[in-house]
């Protein structure tokens, strides 16, 4: 009977080291995802913030290009 116990405190053992081991890689795995989703949106506001720059810049460039016309 005590044998039988020690087996079951060991495959026990066993068993909380493998939930421990998913748990801290699931967890590895979450972290990667919010990094990337975070990345990613970051190259999306600096995409959004070229455009913007750019369209300023041709706003300022078609006022120029009217005021020459008119001189």
């Amino acid at each position: 009977m005590l044998n039988k116990l020690q087996q079951v405190q060991i495959t026990q053992g066993r068993a909380d080291s493998t939930i421990t081991q998913l748990t801290a890689e699931i967890t590895k795995f979450k972290k990667n995802e919010l990094q990337q989703a975070e990345n990613q949106a970051q190259e999306m506001k600096n995409k959004l913030d070229v455009a913007k720059h750019q369209s300023v810049l041709e706003g300022g460039l078609a006022q120029l290009q009217t005021t020459l016309q008119r001189n």
